[in-house]
């Protein structure tokens, strides 16, 4: 009742006595629970130990394999990249279809930047940047941008990121900003010669006629 009503201390007490009690039908689900609230109290060591609990208990039910991701991701929120990228890498490795592998791959990715292994990052923004039904793909493709064309977009976008829509009215971003970064890798892009590949995401949800001109429909 406390953990519904946002009242984590009362809730807290309740759980930590079912884990003393040691009641084996509802050790799951508490250790689910107090991993949760110390997430949300940003207790991330404590919340840390019970998700691997959780995990080491009971590593082929639902929220067992769910606390996979959720140990990376609280690592990653208190600052651990190394051990975020070690924990990540193993689960990558190991269990490429557990549940939330994207999150686990982002948080990667996040730690991989703060170490400046910008490399190895870019490598996991890109296999994001192309997983269409993926919540951080959007953000992936701006990280993959800028990696590869060493602008800041969010700089040019007043630090707004793009991250929750599919589609966006870019009312921030000047033309002529837009205009100088082409004008800066485009000697480059002649100079070497090759062919490339302009991609439109989601055009379908555009006009069309608008787009292309009336020709085209």
């Amino acid at each position: 009742y406390g953990y519904n009503r946002n009242d984590f201390n009362e809730a807290r007490l309740y759980f930590e006595n079912v884990l003393v009690s040691k009641n084996v039908m509802l050790l799951e689900e508490t250790l689910h629970t107090l991993a949760t609230i110390e997430e949300l109290e940003k207790n991330y060591d404590r919340s840390y130990k019970y998700y691997s609990r959780l995990v080491n208990e009971y590593p082929t039910t639902e929220l067992g394999r769910e606390a996979q991701s959720s140990v990376v991701r609280v690592l990653s929120l208190d600052g651990k990249n190394r051990e975020v990228i070690s924990a990540a890498t193993k689960l990558i490795s190991d269990n490429s279809d557990i549940p939330n592998i994207d999150e686990v791959r982002y948080y990667r990715a996040k730690a991989y930047n703060a170490l400046s292994k910008n490399k190895k990052a870019l490598r996991d923004w890109e296999i994001l940047s192309s997983a269409s039904h993926s919540s951080y793909s959007t953000e992936a493709k701006y990280m993959v941008a800028e990696a590869m064309f060493n602008e800041n977009i969010l700089d040019i976008n007043n630090g707004n990121p793009m991250t929750l829509a599919s589609v966006y009215k870019l009312n921030r971003i000047a033309l002529s900003d837009v205009m100088a970064i082409i004008e800066k890798h485009l000697p480059q892009a002649v100079e070497e010669k090759k062919n490339h590949v302009f991609i439109i995401d989601e055009i379908n949800r555009g006009n069309i006629s608008k787009i292309f001109g009336e020709l085209i429909t």
